[in-house]
């Protein structure tokens, strides 16, 4: 199942987006180290943006 996430989520999208990056560097926009540096707020907020 496929599905968004809700802004409480973030940690859980936080996990999943820094595991993906380190696992498949290539198949991503970014990278571990400029994800890494981002803000709890900064994770919220993309989520809260994407409702």
């Amino acid at each position: 199942m496929i599905r968004q996430f809700y802004p409480e989520e973030w940690s859980v999208y936080k996990g999943l987006r820094l595991a993906a990056l380190t696992e498949a560097p290539n198949a991503f926009g970014s990278t571990v180290a400029a994800e890494s540096g981002r803000s709890d707020a900064d994770w919220q907020d993309f989520l809260n943006q994407r409702r």
